[in-house]
């Protein structure tokens, strides 16, 4: 149970008191019996008036005050520490999850856009929301497993204490249980993992089915496919596993819970037969395993939820060891260098070095200007997006240099400079606020974009969110517009920007706003298929293959 490394590295006192506390709470369980047995037991030597002397307390009649009182400390006792135990573990548990998901963010947003790609956002997803989730409730189930096992060994103590006979007997029948047990245990962890791998394989597909519904709609016969050899195939798979491993769980549940009554069953019309116990000694060994049944029942119930925390906590770590943390991105200072140039010497990016297929994108030399508008074309699968990325420093060449001047982009500042850049991509993400601390000085200028882009009509700014963004895709892009000048960058790149937009506002956009940019001695770059606006570039390059073919330097060259 290797999550239980998180659970006790993180707070490691307080879980060795709520462990100890719930130990002590199976201790004092395990003492109610004789406490019991005392109290009800009559024998022919003591004398009835004292046995029968009792006291009255509020109008109640108590008999044998000092073993009620005893048996009141001890059910007292029982109840705080046992509570203690749960709720301060409970508590932990809790902690750790919010600690593990905000390592898992920390973790996403310090990764590579190429790391984060690799990974899979249906593996991210999965492991945020799934098995963390898994990995608490295990946590949560531990404390009650710790008291269940202390009131079983301390129960089975006081049987080796009462008749060791007995105790050798029940131990032997316990264990062969247990290895019995192990059997369905086995079959249905390995189908518990396989489950698991399929939900990572059909969180894809659901991906697909949400992020490509118009692609789906357009085509009946692709629909269909999808839905039959993906979506339908993925849940019949995981429910086969799923309904497997819960076969195998419920019944060694279920022949868990009837442990007890079986060695019941044993010593009563068996053992007896073969060893001399008096009626006293049968009366307190039932009690004692009726007593014991409830804990052994749990403690087996609980073996699942460990098997699911187990695996869980095996696919976080999976994932998180993929998660590689970009050097730069802890403890960086924020302030570079004014810079005039921006130089690609070169730069090669490959996808998959060890794939015979892979796509790879280069050698490129560039050299690209402050103040100047480059337009990027070529057609699909040119490398257009791959370029975007490496010019917007989302993608770390795999050879080859960029240069800001005369600053070489290493891992250690890729950040700093990544800080200077302000990018929309044609699958941009808008949240829905600015997030921005100090919007009392941004004000003036919010309502100024906002009348500039046209939508002041339809968008307003309060409290720092948008009050809508349920737009069509143009004016959602002209809120992402918005943003990006208010961050007054150095380097602004437009992928397809006004592929969305009315032909007014697209001429506005190119002959307008990005000539603002422009003046403002901005590296405006523009990935673009709208080829009767290129005559206002200052250059223009043109992909294709994974290379530059053409650039042709149109102004003031």
């Amino acid at each position: 149970m290797n999550y239980l490394s998180l659970i006790i590295n993180s707070y490691p006192n307080r879980v060795f008191f709520a462990v100890l506390s719930g130990a002590v709470s199976g201790l004092l369980f395990s003492l109610l019996i004789p406490s019991l047995l005392g109290a009800i037991s009559v024998s022919e030597y003591q004398n009835l008036e004292t046995i029968n002397k009792q006291v009255e307390y509020l109008g109640v009649e108590i008999l044998k005050p000092g073993q009620a009182l005893l048996f009141t400390i001890l059910c007292s006792l029982i109840l705080l520490l046992r509570c203690y135990s749960q709720i301060s573990l409970a508590s932990v548990s809790l902690k750790v999850g919010k600690n593990t998901r905000l390592k898992f963010y920390n973790n996403i947003s310090q990764s590579s856009i190429f790391n984060l790609e690799s990974v899979g956002l249906h593996r991210l997803y999965n492991a945020i929301t799934v098995d963390i989730t898994h990995v608490v409730t295990g946590a949560s189930a531990f404390p009650l497993f710790l008291v269940n096992l202390a009131t079983t060994v301390s129960l089975l103590g006081f049987l080796a204490f009462s008749n060791f006979d007995i105790f050798k007997i029940i131990i032997i029948l316990i264990l062969s249980v247990l290895v019995l047990y192990q059997i369905p245990i086995y079959l249905a962890s390995k189908n518990v993992q396989k489950a698991r791998n399929l939900r990572d394989q059909l969180q894809h597909s659901v991906n697909g089915l949400i992020l490509g519904a118009k692609e789906l709609k357009l085509n009946s016969d692709k629909r269909e496919y999808f839905h039959r050899n993906h979506l339908q195939e993925l849940e019949k798979s995981h429910l086969e596993a799923s309904k497997k491993s819960q076969e195998m769980l419920i019944s060694a549940q279920s022949f868990g819970d009837l442990t007890s009554f079986l060695i019941i069953g044993f010593i009563c019309f068996v053992f007896v037969n073969y060893h001399a116990i008096s009626s006293s000694q049968l009366v307190g060994v039932v009690l004692v395993l009726l007593y014991i049944t409830s804990p052994i029942s749990m403690i087996m119930n609980d073996i699942s939820t460990f098997i699911q925390a187990n695996i869980a906590h095996k696919k976080i770590q999976s994932v998180l060891d993929e998660l590689v943390i970009e050097a730069g991105t802890i403890g960086c200072e924020t302030k570079i260098k004014l810079w005039s140039q921006m130089k690609l010497q070169g730069v090669v990016f490959s996808y998959g070095e060890t794939d015979e297929r892979h796509f790879s994108v280069g050698p490129i030399d560039l050299q690209l200007s402050r103040g100047k508008v480059t337009f990027i074309t070529g057609g699909n699968g040119s490398g257009k997006s791959t370029l975007s990325k490496l010019l917007t420093l989302h993608y770390h060449p795999s050879r080859g240099s960029i240069i800001f001047d005369d600053v070489r982009i290493t891992d250690e500042n890729i950040n700093i400079y990544r800080q200077s850049i302000s990018a929309i991509y044609t699958d941009f993400y808008l949240f829905d606020e600015l997030l921005i601390e100090d919007l009392s000085s941004k004000e003036q200028e919010i309502n100024h974009y906002l009348k500039l882009l046209k939508i002041d009509d339809k968008v307003s700014i309060v409290n720092g969110r948008f009050s809508t963004i349920k737009l069509s895709d143009g004016q959602r892009k002209r809120l992402a517009l918005l943003v990006s000048f208010l961050e007054d960058r150095d380097v602004y790149l437009f992928d397809e920007w006004a592929a969305d937009q009315d032909p007014d506002f697209r001429e506005f956009f190119y002959k307008e706003l990005i000539f603002k940019l422009k003046s403002r001695n901005k590296l405006v770059l523009v990935v673009s298929h709208d080829n009767h606006y290129f005559d206002l570039a200052d250059e223009i390059i043109t992909m294709d293959s994974g290379k530059v073919v053409e650039h042709k330097k149109l102004k003031g060259q």
